[in-house]
C-alpha cells in the first residue's frame, strides 16, 4: 500500500467502475489527494436490439439457464445451485448450465450431488466461444458477492437475455440501479423470487430487455478511447510544465 500510494502520489489513475475507485480509497492504495479517473469499459455490440427471442409469451418448455464465472468463492456458485433446488421443488423444468473454472470446481459437483441436481445443473468448463453459449439460453444470471466491473453482463445484454443479478459493487453502475432483475447480494429467497417472476411474466422479460439496450448505449468504445486520450493529453502537457516552469504536478 506504502509502494502503492507512492506510485501514485504524482500520477493520474484510471479505474473502470466507481466501485474499485472505492476500494482503492478504502484500502488505502491511493492516497486522499490522488487524482482518479472513473472510465468504463467500452463495448461495440454485435447482436443487441433484438428483443424478441428471451420475451416471448412462451419460454421452451425447460428453460435454459446459466452463466459465465470463474467458480471461486466471490462468485457465490452455491446460490446458483441452491436456486436449482428451489426452481426443481417448484416443478419448474429448466437446466442451468455453468460456463467456466476454478478452485472452488470440485466442491461445487460435490454440492449439486448431495442435492440430486445431476440431471439439471451442468458444469461446461472453459469455452472460446461464449456467444455461441449466450444464444443457448434463455437468462443469464450473476450471483457474484461483488464485482469490479462485470464486462460478462454487457455481453448478455447484447445477446438480449434477460439478466438476474446481485445488487452489489459496480453491478448497479453497469445494469442501472433500477434494473428489474436486481436482487439483494446472497439472498435465495429474492434470487428465486426473482427467476420465477421473470419465468412467468413475459412483460417483465421485455421491460428488462429493453431498459438493457438503453443501458448497452452507454459504454461505447469512441467514449472509452476519448476519456483515455483526454488523460494521456492532459499529462503529456503536465510534463511539458514541469520541464519548463518546474511544476511538480497538474492537472488540466
Amino acid at each position: 500500500r506504502l509502494l502503492s500510494r507512492w506510485v501514485t502520489q504524482s500520477a493520474q489513475i484510471i479505474v473502470i467502475s466507481h466501485a474499485v475507485r472505492d476500494f482503492i480509497l478504502a484500502s488505502k492504495e491511493a492516497g486522499r489527494h490522488s487524482v482518479i479517473n472513473v472510465i468504463y469499459y467500452g463495448y461495440k455490440p454485435k447482436y443487441s436490439n433484438n428483443t424478441s427471442k428471451n420475451t416471448n409469451s412462451r419460454l421452451p418448455r425447460t428453460v435454459r439457464l446459466g452463466t459465465v464465472s470463474r467458480l471461486a468463492e466471490q462468485k457465490n456458485i452455491p446460490l446458483l445451485i441452491n436456486l436449482a433446488k428451489n426452481l426443481l421443488e417448484d416443478g419448474i423444468q429448466f437446466e442451468l448450465n455453468i460456463v467456466g473454472d476454478g478452485p472452488e470446481k470440485t466442491k461445487l459437483e460435490q454440492l449439486v450431488m448431495q442435492l440430486e441436481l445431476e440431471n439439471h445443473v451442468h458444469f461446461l468448463g472453459r469455452t472460446q466461444d461464449v456467444s455461441n453459449f449466450m444464444n443457448s439460453l434463455d437468462m443469464f444470471l450473476l450471483t457474484s458477492r461483488y464485482e469490479g466491473f462485470g464486462l460478462v453482463l454487457l455481453e448478455a445484454m447484447d445477446h438480449g437475455l434477460p439478466i438476474i443479478a446481485s445488487n452489489t459493487s459496480a453491478i448497479p453502475e453497469v445494469l442501472g440501479k433500477r434494473h428489474p432483475g436486481l436482487f439483494p447480494v446472497g439472498d435465495l429467497e429474492s434470487l428465486t423470487h426473482r427467476v420465477t417472476s421473470f419465468l412467468r411474466n413475459s412483460a417483465e422479460r421485455r421491460t428488462c430487455v429493453e431498459y438493457q439496450n438503453s443501458r448497452l448505449k452507454k459504454f461505447t468504445v469512441n467514449e472509452y478511447l476519448e476519456r483515455h486520450e483526454d488523460i494521456y493529453r492532459s499529462e503529456e502537457h503536465t510534463s511539458e510544465l514541469q520541464s519548463r516552469f518546474g511544476i511538480s504536478y497538474a492537472v488540466f
